[in-house]
């Protein structure tokens, strides 16, 4: 079975910035992010994984801002739920979490290059260094 491939654009320790954001003091930390799987029966959606240090408050009613390409519109995921799935309390401080994004097959062809990047938001709306991942896409 084709696989969709990832690569990281920085190393395991994503302090190094997008689009000119900067981590806010006392916000939340990225600390790992990467492609894990994407869903056999459908191609297009990919399973990521993110590890978080929160900062000064809890993050369990933020957001994940996972940006496509270039755009400035993110896809936001609330942290909440992205905890209780990973089987983490809204107060967890730290932990490993997992998010599915599907992508729109008419967008992705065969080959595709997209660059990803994840910045959370915490309760206080403080955000997060700006982690990366690029992926090709092989598509049938």
């Amino acid at each position: 079975m084709r696989q969709l491939a990832a690569t990281t654009l920085i190393g395991l320790v994503f302090l190094a910035i997008g689009c000119g954001q900067k981590k806010d003091k006392g916000g939340p930390s990225i600390t790992k992010f990467k492609f894990e799987q994407q869903f056999p029966a459908d191609p297009y959606t990919a399973v990521f994984s993110f590890a978080f240090q929160a900062g000064d408050v809890g993050v369990g009613l933020g957001f994940a801002e996972f940006y496509v390409g270039s755009g400035d519109k993110p896809v936001k995921l609330k942290l909440g739920d992205l905890l209780a799935a990973s089987g983490l309390p809204r107060t967890a401080k730290s932990g490993e979490l997992g998010a599915a994004l599907r992508f729109a097959s008419k967008d992705i062809k065969d080959g595709a290059q997209v660059d990803m990047a994840l910045v959370l938001v915490d309760d206080d709306e403080k955000r997060s260094n700006r982690a990366h991942v690029r992926l090709e896409f092989d598509l049938p």
